[in-house]
């Protein structure tokens, strides 16, 4: 599989042609990755650059796409939850733009991907070593062992493919999951969630935290749990495999049960 230089689509070689150097250049973040890089039999005509969408004209989310978004994982979601969202999706298409529908639709995701007590041990807050971006730290002190929370996202076989090649950057994805637009914006609908916002460790950092497949939920839906005890206002942490772009060699705490 290769990547379009364009539109970023997956696509094979025998539907694809061979990207030019000034198709290569419309991105900046071509440069590195031209090996993994065609033109789409929607782009190959493209010859110079296509404007991107500006800030100003930038599509605005509102609660009707997201619940409907939402209901993509009906499956997943218990019947309390899932009635819940066909409601508000129902309502969303005479307010989309509802400010009560949205809180409603957040609390009832929320829900689903993180407990009540979760929500007792966890809180935001910008990490001066991770260039003041946000990130979860411990609200209070947290036992090992503790479940974090369930990642949420959206299956997408691109963000899959993207992170087998390597990004350019980090992205709110966790290999199929997606999590964020095309802007990296974390979707409205998982705002309220915590899993997304923890940090990968930095070189001389290791993590406290691990991925777990709890029976109870879908294959491939994983959950984060903590793996040594955390104090308060710690910061957590978990690796996001060898896959996540860095430049530094990736160090993750052993996970140990309490036999051994």
């Amino acid at each position: 599989m290769f990547v379009c230089c364009y539109c970023g689509g997956a696509v094979h070689r025998e539907c694809s042609t061979e990207a030019s150097k000034e198709q290569i250049a419309y991105k900046p973040a071509n440069k590195d990755f031209s090996m993994h890089l065609r033109a789409c039999f929607q782009c190959e005509a493209i010859n110079k650059p296509v404007r991107l969408v500006d800030e100003k004209t930038r599509p605005k989310d509102n609660v009707r796409r997201a619940a409907q978004r939402a209901l993509s994982l009906k499956d997943e979601f218990p019947p309390k939850i899932k009635d819940e969202i066909v409601s508000i999706r129902q309502l969303a298409e005479k307010q989309p733009d509802s400010p009560e529908l949205l809180v409603r639709l957040k609390k009832a995701v929320l829900n689903f991907f993180q407990s009540n007590l979760s929500l007792s041990l966890l809180k935001k807050d910008h990490i001066a070593s991770k260039a003041n971006g946000i990130g979860v730290v411990a609200a209070q002190d947290i036992p090992a062992f503790t479940v974090i929370g369930v990642y949420p996202g959206y299956m997408d076989a691109l963000s899959g493919e993207q992170a087998k090649i390597g990004r350019p950057v980090p992205k709110y994805a966790l290999m199929d999951l997606n999590c964020a637009d095309y802007y990296n914006d974390v979707f409205v609908e998982f705002a309220d969630t915590f899993a997304p916002f923890i940090n990968e460790p930095n070189e001389s950092e290791t993590s406290n935290c691990a991925w777990i497949q709890e029976p109870h939920r879908v294959e491939g839906r994983l959950s984060i749990i903590s793996v040594k005890d955390i104090k308060k206002d710690e910061e957590l942490l978990i690796g996001y495999g060898p896959l996540y772009p860095r430049s530094y060699p990736f160090r993750y705490v052993r996970l140990c049960v309490p036999s051994c």
